[in-house]
C-alpha cells in the first residue's frame, strides 16, 4: 500500500522530534527533491549529513532481508556532502510497524566509504507516487545497522 507525501512528512517529523529530546540534535531539511534529506546539527556545527527513509515494515523484517536497498546515486550524493562538510554521511530510517529508529553509518568524516555495499542495475519505482525507472540500485550490509530507538 503506498503511503501519501503528508503520512511520511509526520513520521518523519516524529523522528526528528525524538531525535531532538532524546540525542541533543536538531536536523535541518533540504528542499523538495534535493539529492539528499539535511543534515542533523549539534552544537551549532554540522554533526551528520542524512538521508532519511520511512518504512512501514518491522525491525525483524529488516533484519530477515539481510541488507537495505537504496539507490546508489544516493550514496554517491552523500560521499560527496560528507567530504564538503567533513561529516560522517548517514542513512536514518524509520521502521513504523515496529516504532524502530535506526542509522546506518555509510561513511567516515572523510567521505570514505565504511559500510560495505553491493550495485545491482535494476527497474525500481520512480518515487513514492510511482513510475518506473532503471537504475543502479546499493544493497548495503546491515553490520552497522544501529538501533538508537
Amino acid at each position: 500500500m503506498r503511503r501519501s507525501r503528508e503520512q511520511v512528512d509526520r513520521v518523519e517529523q516524529r523522528l526528528f522530534e525524538y531525535l531532538s529530546e532524546n540525542h541533543d540534535v536538531s536536523f535541518a531539511t533540504t528542499e523538495k527533491y534535493a539529492r539528499l534529506d539535511g543534515v542533523l546539527i549539534k552544537d551549532n556545527k554540522i554533526h551528520r549529513v542524512a538521508e532519511v527513509k520511512v518504512r512501514w515494515m518491522t525491525l525483524a523484517a529488516l533484519q530477515n532481508f539481510g541488507s537495505y536497498l537504496i539507490s546508489h546515486d544516493k550514496l554517491i550524493a552523500g560521499q560527496q556532502a560528507s567530504q564538503a562538510f567533513s561529516a560522517p554521511f548517514v542513512i536514518l530510517l524509520y521502521l513504523v510497524e515496529s516504532d524502530n529508529i535506526c542509522t546506518i553509518k555509510m561513511t567516515n568524516d572523510k567521505g570514505q566509504f565504511i559500510s560495505p555495499f553491493t550495485k545491482q542495475t535494476e527497474t525500481t519505482y520512480y518515487d513514492m507516487n510511482g513510475g518506473r525507472i532503471e537504475r543502479v540500485n546499493a544493497y548495503i550490509s546491515l553490520n552497522r545497522l544501529k538501533i538508537i530507538k
